[in-house]
């Protein structure tokens, strides 16, 4: 059985319109910022009470899952202000 050649380029046409349209849909979902661009990179200071808690790999894969990346820093309580 072939396929015309009509049929083909209206398959490959609504297969990219497909495409396209699920990825405008999606790309502004933060759930799914990791899959399709770079995640966003967050930068503060912690006290030490919370460096256990940040390092946790369930955090940072629950952070990650909203495309979200930490770079916490351990700094006591006077260099904070």
């Amino acid at each position: 059985m072939a396929i015309s050649r009509r049929a083909f380029g209206l398959g490959l046409l609504g297969a990219a319109a497909a495409g396209t349209g699920g990825y405008l849909t999606l790309k502004d979902r933060p759930e799914f910022r990791g899959y399709l661009g770079n995640r966003a990179h967050l930068f503060g200071f912690i006290g030490g009470e919370k460096q256990a808690f940040l390092a946790d790999p369930d955090v940072v894969r629950a952070l990650g899952g909203y495309g979200l990346e930490l770079d916490a820093r351990v700094a006591g309580s006077v260099e904070m202000v």
